[in-house]
């Protein structure tokens, strides 16, 4: 588990991740609490801010690469398809 704490300083067009792994691109202020995320998927979300923080491109690389068994997994039943 990724112990980096979900805290940042949001601000409107950053690139944002929520716990799940979604991405998306902070598109509005926050009302009640909540920034307007427009996910990757096509979905408009709010969100607290302790849901989300600033996606790292370079994290998402390193959790992708030879050490995650699961990925080699699911890289392993593609390639057999």
């Amino acid at each position: 588990m990724d112990a980096t704490p979900f805290y940042i300083m949001i601000e409107l067009g950053m690139e944002v991740e929520d716990m799940n792994g979604y991405v998306g691109v902070v598109a509005g202020s926050p009302r009640n609490g909540k920034w307007l995320i427009l996910k990757d998927d096509g979905r408009a979300v709010r969100l607290r801010e302790e849901y989300i923080r600033e996606y790292d491109h370079e994290r998402a690389v390193r959790i992708t690469q030879d050490d995650c068994p699961a990925f080699q997994k699911w890289l392993e039943k593609r390639e057999l398809a």
